[in-house]
């Protein structure tokens, strides 16, 4: 079951996505690749950094964790600058509603979360925050599967963005597709637990939200509201 999903990712290669840093589409522009070829990322205590062939990262975010019933996570840049307010709205043992905020309207019109909102997920009163995308997963015992669209408007209605599938394997492993566009279906990020390591990794292609795909991820095994996240995976 291992061997097979490690060979699947391993022969899995990597197309090329289609968001750019300033098409209204990214959480924040800073964290699209824009680089040509793969842009490789990890998890390092409670941040995610970009590294290469040696010892040296660069830091691409940081997360902070809050509520204990309430869960959220206020997401930064690497100048410190809030981005981003990951929010699990519903969680149960096979499936989970994840939501992605931001302190800016996503569409004309949007709406602010209102006070009783803001109360139900357990943010202060007066924090200015706006929907802009929506995941849900559905799990089994050895996979899981699940969506990334852009919020549109009222009644959750969704653009289309991402879908992410774990694979059958005693270690986490993930594929990432862009399901938008004339690249539909091509396979944009791979998501894996190198051995002896206990903080996952992702490959990245060029013209993806590596954020957006992260969280993807968080969710695939549970959510992003701990550290001990990938502990559903059986990885930790």
């Amino acid at each position: 079951m291992g061997n097979a999903a490690a060979k699947q990712l391993d022969e899995t290669e990597l197309g090329v996505g289609t968001l750019k840093q300033n098409d209204g589409k990214t959480i924040a522009s800073a964290l699209v690749t824009t680089a040509q070829g793969t842009t490789k990322i990890k998890n390092k205590s409670k941040t995610w950094v970009q590294y290469g062939e040696g010892d040296d990262t660069t830091l691409l975010w940081s997360v902070k964790h809050g509520g204990m019933f309430k869960y959220y996570s206020i997401v930064s840049d690497s100048l410190g600058k809030q981005v981003a307010t990951i929010i699990t709205h519903k969680k149960g043992m096979t499936s989970n509603t994840t939501y992605v905020g931001r302190s800016v309207p996503s569409y004309e019109g949007q709406e602010q979360a209102t006070a009783e909102e803001l109360e139900k997920v357990g943010l202060e009163a007066g924090t200015s925050l706006y929907l802009f995308a929506k995941i849900e997963a559905t799990r089994t015992l050895t996979t899981a599967k699940c969506t990334y669209g852009l919020v549109k408007g009222k009644d959750d209605e969704t653009e289309a963005m991402y879908e992410g599938e774990k694979l059958s394997s005693l270690g986490f492993r993930a594929i990432f597709k862009e399901t938008t566009g004339d690249k539909a279906d091509i396979v944009v990020a791979k998501a894996y637990m190198p051995r002896f390591s206990m903080s996952p990794h992702m490959d990245v292609a060029s013209g993806v939200d590596m954020l957006a795909v992260v969280t993807m991820g968080y969710s695939l095994v549970g959510d992003e509201s701990s550290a001990g996240a990938l502990a559903g995976a059986g990885v930790i």
